[in-house]
């Protein structure tokens, strides 16, 4: 079988050159993630590293679809742990 040349990625560099666990890659293939392949050297697909480089930079963040982020913010009140659900000026009008 031929040699893949530096400017062909298989499923395993790919997944080192995004820092991703083969498996990971492997799910983004089949679930149609992953841009398709540029090529394939007998069975074995192959991406250009510009290709994965653009929908890198392209793909959204980690978290679930259609989930907002939790934000990291303080709770109100600036206490960790919410400082008991109403903050001083809630606290004074409510009595």
């Amino acid at each position: 079988m031929p040699r893949m040349s530096d400017e062909q990625l298989t499923v395993s560099e790919v997944a080192a050159r995004l820092g991703l666990a083969v498996s990971t890659v492997q799910t983004y293939r089949r679930d149609g993630r992953l841009p398709s392949p540029d090529g394939y050297l007998g069975r074995t697909p192959w991406w250009r590293p510009a290709t994965i480089d653009v929908w890198q930079a392209a793909r959204p963040g980690r978290g679930r679809a259609g989930i907002p982020r939790k934000s990291k913010r303080a709770p109100a009140g600036g206490q960790p742990g919410g400082g008991g659900g109403l903050d001083r000026s809630e606290a004074e009008h409510s009595v």
